[in-house]
């Protein structure tokens, strides 16, 4: 069986990446479940202060590489809007401040974007792949869109009941609740990196 860890505690990433990890015949283990099944101690906590999402992403795929002695997946995502010059950027997760929940991150975007005409944003997923602390593959991809005037929709997670991509009418959130299927920055992403991390498992195991 080919099998890596994500290194995030994300659920709806763990999702994704899993659903993605399938159709090239692999599968994706969420961190917790890998403490569970080897009993280790929780995953680490990683300081990410690298400055590009692909620093980021290394950090985390080398941190959670070491700590379970497996090949390790790792992603650091951003949304990038044209009128606040590219923020939240790399303080997406947590653009309201510590311990915020995704409805505060929205709700600041929204209050910093209210009344303003351009509502072009793109989201960002850089892909790290690591194996005995060092990165082995890394890849980044882009979804271009915009942002609604208000959430829709209860699908997905993050920013995605505010961000509409571009071709559609309809939000992330509201995409997703219906199952539409979406080429997203990460899915994009997940395609382009997943059959190289195929070719290396099947080498390596």
């Amino acid at each position: 069986m080919l099998r890596f860890v994500i290194a995030s505690s994300n659920a709806g990433k763990c999702v994704e990446v899993g659903e993605q990890a399938e159709d090239f015949g692999m599968v994706a283990v969420s961190a917790s479940e890998i403490a569970q099944e080897l009993g280790l101690a929780a995953p680490p906590d990683v300081v990410e202060d690298a400055d590009t999402y692909v620093g980021n992403a290394a950090l985390k795929a080398i941190a959670y590489a070491s700590w379970c002695n497996l090949p390790t997946l790792a992603d650091d995502s951003g949304l990038e809007v044209d009128a606040l010059s590219g923020e939240p950027g790399l303080y997406t997760a947590r653009y309201a401040g510590p311990g915020c929940t995704p409805a505060d991150n929205i709700e600041k975007l929204l209050k910093n974007l209210s009344g303003e005409k351009n509502r072009k944003a793109r989201f960002c997923c850089s892909l790290s792949f690591s194996f005995k602390e060092s990165v082995e593959l890394e890849v980044t991809s882009y979804l271009e869109g915009q942002i609604a005037e208000a959430p829709f929709g209860d699908g997905g997670f993050g920013y995605d009941p505010v961000f509409i991509p571009e071709g559609y009418t309809e939000t992330l959130a509201e995409l997703k609740a219906k199952r539409i299927p979406v080429q997203t920055h990460r899915v994009k992403a997940l395609t382009d990196i997943l059959p190289s991390v195929k070719s290396y498992l099947e080498q390596q195991f």
